[in-house]
């Protein structure tokens, strides 16, 4: 081979990986904005806005007037180069001159080197001043927190607490990205969610967490009051229906809050439950109470393990309850009643669930159920987070995948 044969094939070699795509995607995601009917023939100024999802600080701003758009209105977002970007908030606002006629507000998470959408509806029910990351439900502003699931190469964000009402029989935030009949679109829907528990059984988890945990730097007091140390994180409903009847979300509800730091897991959890009955001390799973059940190797056995654990707080009960191993060392819990129902926080050692100080981006299994007794004697009903069949004190596999991030 002579001398310039040699220098082309070295030239080839170096600009192969340009010719077969082979340089990294970016990271980015693809946010869609509709409207319900009435709203698309009003010619209104549209202004879509990305923010710091910690504080709130104006990243970008693009304001299109009436003619200059079309529905879906869409806009993508890139991570800043040479910069870690976890997680973005996005709004969408539409104006009638300087009087807002709706808004949704949202947050989620960029995948490294990867394309995700996030789909949002404005409604005229939303016109009202939503504070923070939220949505809107009925017209009710609620917290709007993010479940990503994989669809090819792109992942559909829908919103995870946009169900402040069991029984509100409504899909006021729309059929992309809001409820569906019920059921989440896109994300959990008959029971199944892609990439982890389905309808024919239980598969290997996919790759996205379903809730992420942020680091605080600071131990978290724990008094039964949620102070400022939760902030940084989501809110996540809890509204699945598993056992017996509810008949209302002030029947039975909640929502819930985590953080960690290299001592403790921490958890808040607000419950609605408009009547109190604790009267079972040898069924304490009959009575008024939160169940938290934990995986904390993450390593899915289909039975309690010596990893797994399965924690009860009885309402107006000052034990704690750890129903697999009697594992209780350390462990910190708050109550305390509220007009229309009751709040739980828990200080969990990693040490007592039998870990090392965890590592930022390490996983473990989670779930949450409430049980509700209106009327003393067995539970009338009780409602999960995740598991849609109720069978995560059972079966850790039915638990979902909780990330630890910071720190």
């Amino acid at each position: 081979m002579n001398a310039v044969a040699s220098r082309i094939l070295i030239l080839s070699l170096i600009w192969l990986p340009t010719l077969v795509g082979c340089y990294p995607r970016p990271t980015e995601a693809i946010v869609r904005v509709d409207v319900d009917e009435a709203l698309a023939a009003g010619a209104y100024r549209l202004c879509m806005r990305v923010r710091d999802p910690v504080d709130g600080s104006l990243d970008g701003e693009t304001c299109l007037d009436a003619g200059e758009y079309t529905w879906p209105a869409t806009l993508p977002i890139h991570a800043r180069p040479g910069v870690e970007q976890r997680a973005f908030a996005f709004e969408a606002e539409l104006l009638d001159g300087d009087t807002r006629v709706a808004i949704t507000r949202a947050r989620a998470v960029f995948v490294p080197h990867r394309s995700r959408e996030l789909r949002l509806r404005l409604t005229a029910a939303c016109a009202g001043s939503c504070a923070g990351v939220t949505t809107c439900v009925g017209g009710s502003c609620v917290p709007a927190c993010f479940e990503l699931t994989a669809s090819g190469d792109v992942v559909l964000s829908v919103p995870m607490a946009c169900s402040p009402d069991l029984d509100a029989g409504s899909a006021d935030a729309g059929e992309d990205g809001g409820l569906d009949g019920g059921g989440l679109d896109g994300g959990l829907d008959g029971g199944g969610l892609d990439g982890g528990v389905t309808d024919g059984g239980v598969t290997d988890a996919g790759p996205e967490p379903i809730v992420e945990l942020p680091f605080t730097s600071e131990p978290v007091v724990v008094d039964g009051t949620l102070d400022a140390h939760f902030a940084l994180a989501s809110t996540q409903a809890i509204t699945r229906l598993v056992d017996g009847t509810v008949a209302n979300s002030a029947d039975l509800s909640g929502v819930f809050q985590a953080l960690w730091d290299r001592d403790n897991l921490y958890l808040f959890i607000a419950v609605r439950d408009d009547l109190k009955s604790v009267d079972s001390p040898s069924a304490v799973y009959a009575d008024d109470g939160v169940e938290i059940y934990i995986d904390a190797n993450w390593d899915r056995r289909s039975t309690y393990g010596p990893d797994d654990h399965h924690y009860l707080f009885r309402r107006d009960d000052s034990t704690v309850y750890e129903l697999q191993h009697g594992r209780t060392e350390g462990v910190v819990m708050a109550q305390l009643e509220v007009s229309d129902g009751y709040a739980l926080e828990v200080s969990i050692p990693w040490a007592t669930l039998g870990q090392r100080p965890p590592l930022s981006n390490g996983v473990f299994g989670l779930d949450i159920q409430l049980n509700d007794d209106d009327d003393g004697g067995a539970r009338d009903g009780a409602v999960e987070w995740y598991d849609p069949e109720g069978n995560s004190y059972r079966d850790p596999r039915r638990l979902a995948m909780a990330r630890l991030i910071g720190g």
